[in-house]
């Protein structure tokens, strides 16, 4: 079925989907050109039936697309269909969410190019483009280094995956800034913990308190915390599986054994027949329930220091098992890290005594 959104230029195509019942894909075809749009739809069809390859898949995009790519260029707006038929090709796709990612920096960069340079064509996306968006991210937007490392980062692997079926030069290679996390975020002290928790449990909307208490005792990122289910946590054995969002192209579950505070909280919160532990959290997410900030939580304990926020709850975690004397290697597991040099960044413990002792080792013998 071939149709148009309200207001819509291009054609979208929805058929039923034979792996769930009930459900439907739904795809932009990335053509108003309705001839155009039936023959992407009809190819679409037979690749659901599994009577067509993703390679004449990929060719019937490159005949529909080809023609305009030779008369004028690839249009900036035909460039998701295109990454789209890169996806399709790929033994291990990104996640749904991390399309719908890409997508939203792509739409963003396409409003961005058309009405501050009247720029359409991906040809004409040069270097000194690119780094004009980015300074335009800093500046206008006043994204964060890490949240225009991402921005950039996400365009960059959309011109990678065009360029892999056109020959389309990829502007965004370098473009994307230095994050600083030991510069960004600072662990907690015992005593600045112990107000937090104290202010957090105060504060006037539901849940603070629990998530920071998640938080300290797992090393989980607000996101997971936020969108955690009961299906995740084991209450009969107190321990937390989950797969963290940002370790599951890795396919890493973090075993984390609840400590008695967190077990008795977390039994606390449970509800039959609900789905996430903190709800509130789930419904307001990406904003804070009742858009009250952890940062009014950080001004209510007295705790001023910029490179403090939530996500220093996941530095203190791997802080505190530094300070304990739990291995890297276990460390890694609990916090679900792929890279040694990752969790090493995320180690605010105080190690000189460790090194000194280290260096006094090396002591020659005396005589």
């Amino acid at each position: 079925m071939l149709y148009k959104n309200n207001g819509g230029k291009v054609w979208w195509v929805m058929f039923r989907d034979p792996k769930r019942k009930g459900k439907f894909i739904r795809k932009s075809t990335g053509t108003s050109v309705l001839a155009d749009a039936r023959a992407i739809e009809q190819a679409e069809h037979l690749a659901i039936k599994g009577k067509l390859t993703e390679k004449q898949l990929a060719d019937v995009f490159n005949s529909i697309f080809g023609k305009e790519c030779r008369k004028e260029g690839l249009r900036l707006d035909q460039m998701w269909t295109v990454y789209q038929g890169f996806v399709r090709r790929r033994d291990c796709p990104p996640s749904d969410r991390m399309l719908r990612t890409r997508r939203s920096a792509l739409d963003r960069f396409i409003e961005w190019a058309a009405s501050e340079h009247g720029v359409s064509l991906a040809s004409d996306i040069t270097l000194d483009l690119a780094l004009s968006y980015a300074d335009h991210l800093k500046r206008r937007l006043k994204l964060k280094d890490k949240s225009r490392r991402n921005h950039i980062s996400n365009l960059s692997s959309i011109w990678k995956g065009v360029g892999a079926i056109r020959d389309l030069r990829n502007p965004w290679t370098d473009v994307a800034p230095a994050v600083r996390d030991g510069v960004r975020h600072g662990a907690f002290t015992r005593e600045q913990e112990r107000a937090v928790l104290a202010a957090a449990r105060k504060c006037p909307v539901p849940h603070w308190y629990e998530a920071s208490l998640i938080a300290r005792w797992t090393g989980l990122r607000k996101h997971d915390i936020a969108l955690l289910e009961w299906k995740d946590v084991d209450l009969e054995r107190g321990v937390i599986a989950t797969t963290p969002i940002k370790t599951r192209g890795y396919g890493i579950t973090v075993y984390v054994p609840m400590v008695k505070d967190l077990w008795d909280t977390m039994r606390g919160l449970y509800r039959r027949r609900r789905k996430y532990v903190l709800p509130d959290f789930a419904a307001s997410y990406p904003k804070s329930p009742g858009g009250y900030e952890f940062s009014e939580v950080l001004k209510a304990a007295g705790v001023e220091d910029p490179t403090i926020t939530f996500h220093s709850w996941r530095h203190t975690f791997r802080t505190r098992l530094a300070e304990a004397g739990v291995p890297d290697d276990l460390a890694k597991r609990l916090g679900g890290w792929t890279k040694d040099e990752t969790v090493r960044r995320y180690d605010h413990a105080d190690r000189t005594d460790e090194i000194r002792r280290a260096i006094a080792s090396t002591s020659a013998a005396r005589p």
